[in-house]
């Protein structure tokens, strides 16, 4: 487990791509067949940005549903906060980190990554809404989400 804080959890993986061989190959919105409060912990990195915002709702509902009791959930996403930044300064083509799938820059992150978009010719790596804390905040209270912010 590569995740800081998950090392005791036995790790599914759930991809809608085959070719990374997941546990489970599924479109988020389709995940139907896994029981009810089957999994510990859901640890989502950079996914849910490529859903259209109107849609999160009903994914971190299906989330929690396959929760457990007691369990908790991890989304990362780009924080739209620290992204503004880069994009004011203008340098928004210039790498900030490497990632696995490639450099990310300011642009990628605010978009989607131009890299694998283009290898892949698929849709999927495009970013269809952005997130800071208080967007997050917004959509718990507009849908009765128990969920702490952090």
């Amino acid at each position: 487990m590569y995740i800081d804080g998950l090392e005791d959890y036995r790790e599914i993986t759930l991809d809608i791509y085959n070719q990374f061989n997941p546990d489970i190959c599924a479109d988020i919105f389709n995940i139907s067949h896994i029981p009810d409060n089957f999994v510990d912990c859901a640890y989502s990195s950079h996914m849910i940005e490529h859903i259209h915002y109107f849609k999160v709702p009903t994914v971190i509902k299906e989330v929690l549903r396959i929760l457990k009791p007691n369990g908790f959930v991890r989304f990362i996403t780009p924080n739209m906060k620290t992204v503004a930044v880069r994009l004011a300064s203008g340098n928004i083509l210039d790498t900030v980190y490497e990632s696995p799938g490639g450099p990310i820059s300011a642009m990628d992150m605010l978009y989607g990554s131009r890299y694998h978009t283009h290898r892949h010719s698929s849709d999927f790596m495009v970013h269809k809404c952005g997130f800071t804390k208080e967007v997050w905040n917004d959509i718990a209270q507009k849908h009765d989400l128990n969920i702490e912010v952090k």
